[in-house]
């Protein structure tokens, strides 16, 4: 069934149910009048019609009528509560009938025998009985159909059966009555049915605005109690006013009643000004009128406790109606114990920066301090490998040469691995000739290779770019660990490095680099973790192969530096393939070199070098007789005259009295050190002249090259000092001095 069925048939049951109750209702007044009638009518025929008939209609009538008001009666006490409204219905009908029929007889029977006047008397009875039964029972069309037509008709029917020319009349004005009286019935019963319609209707609305009242008190009710038993404070502001505020806020802001708040504004329970320095009362408007554009609002705030505490707060405000005008809900929370873990974890960060400085600055010294001497070590090695020696002396001077190189290699690695650790790494981005810079590590690596009769292939595919631009010192830097390691764990076999582009347009591209051996391969289980620091393959790799176990962390963070990836692919016992992939562009020219004209043989001298190196005068600033002793020694292996100087003090002297081709600074030294040395003849000098000064230190980092080259001077070479190193940078700022 429908929706609108079910709501017709509800309407016509109310309707039969009002139709029931009016009848009903009816009886009460209408029996009384209708036996009052009967027994008037039956006084004024008895002296006419035999009184037999009169009172035996009359005991019917009289028995009839009292059980109508008998059911009355039943019906108004509910006497008999099972029969429904259709049952009560059927016996009015039906005693009605009776009535009808009672008095219809009574007519016919009495008609014939009295006199044309008794006859109108008998007509006008009925037709008085047959109006008041509209008003009684017009709410039934049926019944009351049933019962004009039951009463009237032998009236008319008698007087057409006359053959009086007035008892036609009558006859005829009765039908009329009737047809008079049918009509109207049936108009009082249209408008009792829908006056009926129209009172259910509006009974309908008035039972639907009680529910809906009743709803909305409850709802209201519900809402104001979650409001007011919320554990989160909340608040309802209506013209910037606070109208309403639960418990769990007047706690949290330290007051015990509600009156401290209405009719407050709500930045009068924040400090003057927020943070951020922004005055509050006009802050908060700004947010409340933004809050009511968009309908919601969500910001943080910094409310004031009655004893003066800031309380910080997450405030979620929602645009609502009150009493039919606008109105914003609050509803905040205390976020003091995020704030303050937001602190300790700033505190923390810069307690692990502090900690990571103090590591860097422990490094640096402690770089400053194993240079110095491995400086006198690996130089004086140098120095006294070119002197005839026995063999037995000439192998204890190889072993010492090589210890000292592994350590400088080991502590090389610690200082490389803590910088790219700290963050501090930068890349030095220039372009550069891919595939020759790769030949060069391979040629530098090749002698190591051939020591153990190991090949070692290079290849490169067809139409790769000339130029990329990258930072090729730290490329050569991951080549010489990967090819390095290659060479340090194969015993036989072959080492393939091969290089792969993917094109991703036309100036960039993503390059790949395998570096494949057949050595002894890395365990499944370690392949995960041989990127982590001081991690080997196995714990006898340290003593069998040695190294920091450096080298793999060093070359993935430089690789993740440059955005790239990198992992390898490992067989136990069947070799290892460790590979690279680089995003790079490509570019149209390349960058000069310093170094491409220098003489790459440290002791090779080219007649041209010697004679420049015979011609110039250079400044040895150095504070330690090893260091001096070293760096003299190889002055005069370079035949190249100098003087030394103590510290800064003393080269400030010197040079007021000799003029120097080139000064070799050492970085620390008592009494003043270099940095402050070159700033102070950088003052002297001016702009009119600009002595080369190269930078001597046993700190290796980035950060203590830039500061060299902050305090003015010109190049840095790190401690120990190597004879190669030291004679190319020589010949390089020579020459730009002489071509100056």
């Amino acid at each position: 069934m429908s929706l609108a069925d079910s709501s017709q048939t509800e309407i016509q049951a109310m309707v039969r149910t009002e139709q029931v109750k009016l009848l009903y209702h009816g009886l009460i007044t209408s029996i009384p009048v209708s036996l009052i009638i009967a027994f008037v009518t039956a006084v004024i025929l008895e002296k006419i019609i035999p009184s037999s008939i009169v009172y035996g209609w009359l005991s019917i009538l009289v028995v009839v009528s009292l059980m109508r008001l008998a059911l009355a009666i039943l019906f108004f006490k509910n006497k008999i509560p099972s029969l429904n409204v259709e049952h009560w219905y059927q016996l009015f009908f039906i005693t009605t009938t009776l009535t009808a029929l009672t008095w219809g007889i009574g007519v016919w029977l009495m008609f014939p025998a009295v006199s044309i006047a008794h006859q109108a008397f008998l007509g006008m009875i009925i037709a008085g009985l047959s109006a008041g039964a509209i008003s009684a029972l017009s709410s039934s069309l049926i019944i009351s159909t049933v019962f004009i037509l039951l009463t009237v008709s032998p009236l008319w029917f008698r007087f057409f059966a006359s053959d009086s020319e007035f008892s036609l009349a009558l006859g005829g004005l009765s039908l009329l009555f009737q047809i008079g009286v049918l009509f109207n019935a049936r108009q009082i019963n249209k408008s009792i049915l829908q006056n009926v319609k129209l009172r259910h209707q509006s009974n309908q609305r008035e039972l639907a605005l009680k529910q809906s009242e009743e709803r909305l008190n409850e709802s209201e009710e519900k809402y104001r109690r979650l409001f007011e038993l919320s554990q989160d404070p909340m608040w309802i502001i209506q013209d910037q006013r606070i109208v309403l505020i639960n418990n769990a806020a007047i706690s949290t802001l330290g007051y015990s009643t509600e009156e401290s708040f209405l009719n407050h504004h709500p930045a009068d329970f924040s400090p003057p000004y927020q943070d951020n320095e922004e005055e509050s009362k006009s802050k908060l408007n700004k947010l409340m009128e933004f809050a009511t554009e968009q309908g919601h609002h969500h910001f943080e705030w910094l409310f004031q406790k009655q004893n003066q505490q800031e309380l910080p707060s997450s405030i979620s405000i929602t645009g609502i109606p009150l009493a039919g005008q606008q109105a914003l809900f609050y509803i905040w929370r205390d976020i003091s114990s995020q704030k303050e873990s937001e602190q300790a974890l700033l505190k923390a960060q810069k307690k692990a920066e502090q900690a990571s400085e103090t590591k860097s600055q422990f490094l640096a010294t402690m770089s400053h301090e194993l240079r110095t001497p491995m400086n006198g070590i690996l130089g004086m090695s140098e120095l006294l490998d070119d002197y005839p020696l026995p063999n037995e002396q000439k192998e204890y001077l190889n072993i010492l040469r090589k210890s000292g190189k592994n350590l400088m290699n080991i502590l090389n690695d610690i200082l490389d691995f803590s910088t790219l650790e700290s963050g501090r790494s930068e890349l030095k981005l220039s372009p550069c000739n891919f595939q020759i810079n790769f030949s060069e590590i391979v040629n530098i690596l090749e002698p190591k290779a051939q020591e153990k009769r190991l090949s070692l292939d290079l290849h490169f595919p067809d139409n790769f770019p000339e130029y990329l631009i990258v930072d090729i010192g730290k490329i050569r830097q991951i080549l010489l660990n990967l090819i390095g390691n290659a060479i340090k764990f194969t015993e036989q076999g072959e080492i393939t490095i091969s290089v792969e582009q993917q094109s991703i347009d036309v100036n960039k591209h993503t390059i790949k680099v395998q570096v494949k051996d057949t050595g002894i391969g890395i365990d499944p289980d370690l392949q995960d973790k041989i990127f982590e620091s001081f991690t080997q393959s196995d714990s006898s790799s340290t003593r069998a192969y040695g190294g920091t176990g450096l080298g793999l962390a060093i070359s993935q963070k430089l690789v993740h530096l440059m955005k790239g990836n990198i992992g390898v692919n490992s067989e136990l016992g069947k070799g290892s393939c460790f590979w690279f992939e680089l995003p790079l562009e490509t570019s149209s020219t390349a960058i000069s070199d310093i170094n491409k004209n220098v003489e790459l043989d440290a002791f090779d001298i080219s007649p041209a070098v010697a004679k420049q190196f015979r011609k110039v005068k250079i400044l040895l600033a150095e504070d330690l007789y090893s260091n001096q002793l070293l760096v003299s020694s190889i002055m005069d292996f370079l035949e190249i005259k100098y003087d030394i100087a103590s510290n800064g003090l003393v080269v400030l002297e010197m040079i007021k009295n000799q003029q120097y081709d080139l000064i070799l600074m050492d970085c620390h030294m008592h009494k003043m050190d270099g940095y402050e040395a070159t700033r102070k003849i950088r003052e002297l000098e001016g702009k009119q002249k600009h002595t080369p000064i190269i930078a001597l230190t046993a700190n290796a980092m980035e950060s203590d090259r830039q500061k060299c080259l902050t305090a003015g001077m010109d190049d840095f070479i790190s401690k120990p000092i190597n004879i190669m190193e030291l004679k190319d940078i020589l010949t390089v700022w020579l020459d730009k001095s002489k071509n100056n």
